[in-house]
Parts: C-alpha cells; structure tokens; sequence
C-alpha cells in the first residue's frame, strides 16, 4: 500500500466530504492499485482508499457514476417527464452535464475532449480516517 496525493477541485471536495463523490476519472494510469491510500491536497486532510479500478472510453459513463462523479443528476431533471422515457432523459442529462465538467478541464485539448472519446482510467474511493 502507499500514500500519494491527488488534487481535486473545491467543488469536487465539497462532494467528498458529502459523500457525493466517490468516483474519478483520469486520463493515464496513475499507478493505483486497489488498497492505495490518497490524500486531498488542500488546507484539510482528507484521505481515500482506492476500492476499485477499470479503464473505460470516455463517453460509457453511467447516469449513476455521474452521480458517483459528485454531480446532482436529479436536480436538472424535469418535474414532468414524458411518460415511459425517464431512463432516456435521465442518461442524456447524466452525459450532459459530465460532459459539461469534463470541457470545463479538457475541451481545449485536442485528443483529451468528451467528443474525442478517450480512453479513461476510472479510480472508485471511499473516505478512510
């Protein structure tokens, strides 16, 4: 097992420490092997345990590891979907709003951009003391 930093967003430690978050996506293998311990860098001390790791494209993002993602899927959705569409509509706003987050770091470099479809390394975590 070894410790090694990792850097998030305030957003997204915001999600962390709510218990949002606990999923990320990174574009190359970082060398974490379940068992690993991170530790968010930033004034407080918040230390992850990896749980599980896959490499995936970009684009196959679930509505619930969006979620997992720390983002609030349920709170962009209409208050009346059309009948026997729901799934649909909650996988496209899913992708929207990932992809969204996803251009805000990457959608200026070419190869790395939601529509690119890159490959991506999926870290699941849990917080440990």
């Amino acid at each position: 097992m070894k410790e090694r930093p990792i850097l998030f967003s305030w957003q997204m430690v915001r999600a962390i420490l709510d218990g949002r978050k606990t999923q990320t996506r990174r574009l190359r293998d970082k060398g974490w092997k379940i068992g690993d311990r991170l530790w968010v860098q930033g004034k407080s001390r918040i230390n992850l345990e990896i749980t599980g790791k896959r490499k995936e494209r970009l684009q196959d993002i679930s509505a619930k590891d969006v979620e997992s993602e720390g983002l609030d899927v349920a709170s962009r959705l209409p208050a009346f979907p059309p009948r026997g569409k729901l799934d649909h509509i909650v996988n496209r706003i899913a992708k929207d709003m990932f992809s969204e987050l996803w251009d805000s770091l990457y959608g200026k470099i070419e190869g790395k951009r939601w529509e690119d479809n890159p490959n991506v390394w999926v870290y699941e975590f849990k917080r440990v003391n």
